[in-house]
């Protein structure tokens, strides 16, 4: 009934040694994660992030509910951000110049809406010119940083010589939502190990085995599809390595030139300037598709931006319209209640944008049909209404009686009377999508003296003269 889970403390420490401990669970039960108070931080590491790693490939946060067939915690003190590992979030890249033939399982081939899965941060060396990596070179080149992996090849029927004529095997600038990143092919190994799914590449310390070591599902879709990655074969100077098609592990070699429709372009997007972004430098932007879809899904999506910057407003391209819906308006509609086109700056305190398929909804309608008389000398308070989206602001074309004032933001028009008379006018609302009038009046009346009040000049007290 008693069941012995081993905690790796992954380069930290208690009590000075780094030794791995064993924890008692009780036999086929969930348990809960261990503290990471009484751990000491590796050498060097003074940063505050800390998870559980399991035997799962999970993520697990002190206290967190972990299940009852995990074996195993390693410690995890080296995420450079606290973004969630496994995530998917989608990077344009339409205008990056990727040439080949665009795979035609992506959700979308004009490449607008390209879905990568956070790996998070790994120790692997990468290339900047064409190598046979040695192991030395390896061990003296890893480095921990952190990747999102594309979830399918993009391009096929390309060759690893085109791909490197565009910068894109060893590195090609990027920038998306204020984010500095690196994008490229991946370190891959220039020979292999084992076999099946023990097979890894050579060096081990590459990337493509170190993202499948952190967790074997954040590489897809390698099923009869080879990605070319930057290693030079050991063994044929003229020939590149590639990985997948047979299994996620496999690895395998090609002429540079060969350009087939099985081995294509599977991009890693490498997160430049780790150390001045911070932690929490990655910010998640929802994006809801408002009845639109991606890919046949409906289902909303995430994009990454720079926290506390604004970002640019994503494209509509790659989007399908709602069914039935064969207009071409196009707006998003942020978590600000503002309309924003595609390419638009939107602000940094922005968490979700909303897909807007038709103006109607949104446009500014004044509804207030007519406004209430008023007297001389008497309180006169009335509020405009109009349909839209909000914020709203209200200005007077024309002008009101006298006494009265317009509030710009609440549309309230209030105050005394000072003159009778009456006064034509025209309010104008406007928001982010536009802006509507109305001519509208208010007469202002002097009230007739009662008939009980009398002038004693000519007239007695009794009302006889």
């Amino acid at each position: 009934g008693l069941k012995a889970v081993t905690l790796d403390l992954g380069g930290g420490k208690l009590g000075g040694s780094t030794d791995t401990i064993q924890i008692i669970v009780k036999t086929g039960e969930s348990f809960t994660a261990p503290a990471s108070e009484g751990l000491t931080r590796p050498d060097g590491n003074t940063g505050n992030y800390f998870k559980w790693r399991g035997s799962d490939g999970e993520l697990y946060a002190p206290d967190d509910n972990v299940p009852a067939d995990v074996t195993k915690l390693t410690a995890q003190f080296d995420e450079q951000f606290t973004l969630t590992t496994g995530d998917t979030y989608w990077f344009d890249l339409s205008g990056v110049g990727i040439p080949g033939t665009a795979n035609s399982s992506l959700p979308d081939t004009s490449l607008h809406y390209v879905p990568f899965t956070y790996v998070g941060t790994i120790e692997a060396y990468k290339l900047t010119s064409a190598t046979a990596t040695t192991e030395e070179y390896a061990q003296q080149n890893k480095y921990p940083h952190s990747l999102f992996v594309a979830d399918y090849a993009v391009t096929h029927t390309i060759s690893w010589g085109g791909l490197n004529d565009e910068g894109l095997i060893f590195g090609k600038d990027y920038v998306a939502g204020g984010v500095d990143y690196t994008l490229r092919a991946p370190s891959c190994g220039s020979g292999f190990t084992g076999s099946g799914d023990s097979e890894c590449g050579t060096p081990q310390s590459n990337e493509w085995d170190a993202v499948l070591d952190k967790n074997s599902g954040y590489i897809q879709n390698w099923n009869k599809m080879y990605s070319w990655g930057q290693d030079v074969s050991s063994g044929f100077a003229s020939s590149r390595a590639r990985r997948g098609y047979d299994s996620a592990r496999y690895w395998h070699y090609d002429y540079a030139t060969d350009s087939g429709p099985r081995v294509g372009f599977r991009p890693v997007l490498e997160i430049l300037n780790a150390d001045t972004l911070g932690p929490d430098g990655l910010k998640v932007v929802t994006l809801d598709l408002g009845g639109g879809k991606l890919g046949g899904s409906s289902d909303a999506i995430h994009i990454i931006v720079k926290t506390g910057s604004t970002f640019t407003a994503p494209a509509s391209d790659g989007l399908t319209r709602p069914d039935g819906d064969a207009g071409s308006f196009f707006m998003w509609l942020g978590s600000d209640g503002k309309l924003y086109d595609p390419g638009d700056n939107v602000p940094a305190d922005v968490t979700k944008l909303t897909a807007q398929f038709a103006s109607s909804s949104h446009s500014v309608t004044i509804t207030t049909a007519t406004l209430p008389d008023g007297k001389v000398g008497e309180a006169y308070s009335q509020t405009l209404i109009a349909t839209g989206t909000t914020p709203i602001t209200w200005s007077i074309i024309g002008a009101l009686p006298d006494g009265l004032s317009l509030n710009k933001d609440t549309g309230k028009i209030s105050g005394t009377p000072t003159a009778a008379g009456s006064s034509t006018f025209t309010v104008k609302a406007t928001n982010s999508a536009g802006s509507d009038t109305k001519e509208l009046s208010i007469t202002i009346t002097k009230d007739a003296p009662p008939a009980h009040e009398h002038s004693y000049g000519d007239w007695r007290k009794d009302g006889t003269n």
